[in-house]
């Protein structure tokens, strides 16, 4: 049986699904090397629950220290990849972990096979940070990439096809899936807005500068002041910039509602599925994937250079809309054309189900993991 050392960053509680089935494996044995939390907004792996339990988890924890702003070394990585006793090595493919170059070339010298998971090329990058990436991943064999665009990119720098394997990215999938259909209730936003009959623009996140929610409360506030779009704006999740956010929000208070962080997926569930359009108008992320989990469409901005790779998940007019980035009148444009098309929710409900369904999610992942380490 193959063996399998994975190194990364941290052991972050959204890859629960997807590192129990890695554990689960019967092709091959994973053992899981990871550092020490520095955002306490981040939730870890519990190895203890049951996700876990019928799973003989093998990890180790490394020390991670912080070098500058940017910059960082994981203690313990090169001392294991000088072992002979695995087959595979792992790796987190981001080119600030300075252990990770070492790591990996000695991996490579012994004769191991190195594979990168990463986000590829973000094509933003300048000419210097593009050429140091770019001879970073050239280290790995292989690479799992999170979209298609990253695997578009590599592939122009000449990176041969069959080594570049896009793997998506995935959260709790089977728990959302069960939770779908007794998630949908057409009154549930009653106990939130004096006028619930209006659409739900939502947004589900850390409330911070990069979020950009100061963009969708003027599109908002906009909306709000016309007799043919008026909205509600339910806004869960807390954060720095809440104080700043609620002041701005002072004219459309019978429209907004601060709901406060939420860690309970029950109610989450209905959070997002009862809501019409999940609004980020910053960088979306895993909360992408999360929306369409539950049927709910996703706005966020265009600019692809900027965006993370889940932004990949909204399709225009199929599973939401994209706006033209830091615009929040063409944020309020698009938000209006959304609401005024009359799509058939039910139909755009399904649309959000099948990207997750075919792609986003650990089962399609563990086909990708499982066809590029046994070939």
């Amino acid at each position: 049986m193959k063996q399998v050392y994975y190194f990364t960053n941290i052991a972050p509680h959204y890859r629960s699904k997807i590192w129990s089935l890695l554990a689960d494996s019967t092709d091959y044995k994973i053992h899981f090397f990871f550092g020490n939390l520095v955002k306490k907004s981040i939730k870890e792996i519990d190895f203890k629950s049951e996700l876990f339990k019928n799973c003989q988890v093998s990890y180790t924890r490394l020390t991670n220290y912080r070098i500058n702003k940017i910059l960082f070394w994981q203690k313990g990585v090169i001392r294991r990849c000088f072992l002979n006793e695995y087959d595979i090595a792992l790796f987190l493919g981001d080119m600030y972990i300075l252990s990770t170059w070492i790591g990996a070339f000695i991996a490579r010298i012994k004769g191991k096979k190195v594979f990168f998971w990463s986000h590829g090329l973000y094509n933003n990058e300048n000419s210097i940070k593009k050429a140091i990436r770019i001879q970073f991943f050239k280290i790995a064999h292989h690479h799992f990439l999170y979209n298609e665009r990253g695997k578009k990119l590599l592939a122009q720098e000449g990176f041969e096809s069959k080594n570049l394997s896009v793997i998506y990215n995935s959260l709790e999938y089977d728990e959302h899936k069960l939770r779908r259909e007794g998630a949908i209730n057409p009154v549930f936003y009653h106990q939130y807005f004096s006028n619930p009959n209006l659409p739900i623009l939502l947004f589900v996140g850390r409330l911070t500068t990069e979020k950009k929610l100061n963009l969708l409360l003027d599109a908002a506030k906009h909306l709000n002041q016309e007799t043919t779009t008026k909205v509600n704006v339910m806004i869960v999740g807390d954060g720095p910039t809440q104080q700043s956010l609620q002041s701005q929000s002072s004219t459309i208070q019978e429209n907004i509602y601060f709901f406060g962080e939420c860690y309970q997926e029950e109610l989450l569930s209905k959070l997002i599925a009862n809501a019409d359009l999940c609004v980020s108008p910053g960088n979306v992320g895993l909360t992408a994937i999360h929306s369409l989990s539950y049927g709910t469409p996703v706005c966020t901005h265009s600019d692809m250079n900027c965006q993370m790779p889940e932004a990949e998940t909204v399709v225009e007019g199929k599973t939401g809309t994209l706006f033209l980035k830091d615009n929040s009148k063409n944020l309020a444009e698009k938000i209006k054309q959304w609401i005024h098309s009359r799509r058939n929710r039910e139909e755009i409900r399904k649309n959000c189900y099948a990207i997750i369904d075919e792609f986003y999610n650990p089962h399609y992942q563990m086909k990708v993991f499982n066809s590029v380490f046994n070939s």
